[in-house]
């Protein structure tokens, strides 16, 4: 037995095999989301164009393809919400966080690439998409982890969030600014 056959077997997915399975919704399928995968293989050629009622997708950062290639496989007549999702890994019995300037430049990039497509993309392919909305998973979770690590966290969401503002598109205002976030951290403990 190949050893793909064998992840298959045990449902490890990949990006391939989530396709397969999404075949028979093609038509009607109006919501996807999809979390961090065992595998990421095959996600440069996850192109939702034969999802052709789509309307939101929510995928996890870095589990994603080059801007460019988002683009591509991405921008179709009847996406209009793009959700980021920022995962955490887990490390050692504690929650790691990807890197939010990688995701910042990721975005910067993409909504700059998005912009230019969608204006390219009038009469024979339109895009649809209104809105990239970028989300810190742990936005909710203890404020009180590595101060300044949090606050560059927020300071990077916000560059990102301004350059897709930039491009002409909306974004998911965030729970909390880096300008209420260090307020919040300066008021004394009781």
């Amino acid at each position: 037995m190949l050893l793909d056959d064998l992840h298959a077997k045990l449902c490890v997915w990949n990006y391939p095999l989530l396709s397969s399975v999404l075949q028979p919704s093609k038509k009607t399928l109006r919501h996807l989301a999809i979390g961090q995968m065992g595998r990421q293989d095959g996600f440069d050629d996850f192109d939702v164009h034969d999802l052709g009622a789509l309307e939101t997708l929510a995928i996890a950062f870095p589990d994603i393809p080059r801007p460019a290639d988002a683009c591509r496989l991405w921008l179709t007549p009847t996406l209009r919400v793009l959700t980021i999702e920022l995962c955490a890994k887990y490390k050692e019995q504690s929650w790691m966080f990807y890197s939010t300037e990688d995701a910042r430049d990721w975005a910067m990039e993409f909504s700059t690439l998005a912009a230019a497509y969608k204006s390219r993309g009038e009469g024979d392919n339109p895009v649809a998409l209104w809105k990239v909305e970028l989300v810190l998973v742990d936005e909710k979770y203890e404020w009180e982890y590595e101060d300044c690590k949090r606050l560059h966290e927020l300071e990077d969401m916000e560059t990102a969030n301004q350059a897709i503002l930039d491009a002409g598109f909306g974004i998911k205002v965030p729970d909390i600014s880096a300008a209420e976030w260090k307020v919040e951290q300066q008021k004394p403990e009781h």
